[in-house]
């Protein structure tokens, strides 16, 4: 219950615990969303590979036998609190990945948005540049009508010029 209302860095849970199981212990920890990445060393007075086994199948980062060296139980408990730390690390690159990676898409789909919408903006007007263009020359025209039809022509790609410096 403790270990819900404060955030621990580790957590070393003696197994020999009296009315509760440690094993039960280790088990709800590990299946609390607020609690499972705590890295939790065991200590039990019993040398049973079975218990050890178990430990670690439930999600331990250590066991260790009582009575066991004070210089030992630091040891592990750093060595715990490191690879803690490193998954801690990981994680928030993980997520910072992901939200660069999401930004990323974002702007390129805005990109090609723009792209799409620029592409339009520019075929409207030349269609009729286009098409004009194509009218004075397959017609016969006089001099004069050539020169009427180019200057209309010219006419709509200023247009299409004004519209671009507008955007």
């Amino acid at each position: 219950a403790r270990a819900l209302m404060y955030p621990y860095d580790l957590i070393i849970l003696d197994l020999g615990l009296p009315g509760i199981s440690g094993m039960e212990t280790l088990q709800r920890l590990k299946k609390n969303p607020k609690t499972k990445s705590i890295p939790v060393v065991l200590l039990t007075a019993a040398n049973q590979i079975e218990l050890k086994v178990k430990g670690f199948e439930l999600g331990a980062a250590d066991f260790l036998c009582k009575p066991c060296d004070p210089s030992e139980l630091r040891a592990r408990a750093k060595s715990a609190m490191r690879a803690y730390a490193l998954h801690r690390n990981l994680v928030l690159l993980n997520q910072e990945t992901e939200a660069a990676r999401k930004s990323a898409e974002a702007a390129a789909q805005s990109r090609a948005d723009f792209l799409a919408s620029m592409s339009h903006e520019i075929r409207t007007p030349m269609n009729g540049v286009i098409a004009m263009t194509d009218l004075v020359l397959q017609t016969e025209l006089t001099a004069d009508r050539k020169s009427t039809r180019l200057n209309s022509s010219h006419t709509v790609i200023s247009y299409a010029v004004f519209c671009l410096k507008k955007k």
